[in-house]
């Protein structure tokens, strides 16, 4: 029980211009997929799910 309430602490101290970075980068890849600009939409896609990982480790 105690692993649950660090986590809702760890999500309560997170500021939210966090989690607006990751949903930008992921909006602006899927973004640039539509035009068929492939190669920047995958590198962005890697730089999302790094920063996701980041925030995920250093929050929990």
């Amino acid at each position: 029980m105690s692993e649950l309430t660090g986590f809702t602490d760890a999500i309560k101290r997170l500021h939210a211009a966090c989690l607006a970075i990751v949903m930008g980068i992921g909006i602006i890849s899927i973004d640039a997929q539509l035009p068929k600009f492939n190669l920047i939409s995958v590198i962005l896609m890697w730089i999302d799910l790094l920063s996701y990982t980041v925030l995920f480790i250093f929050y929990s």
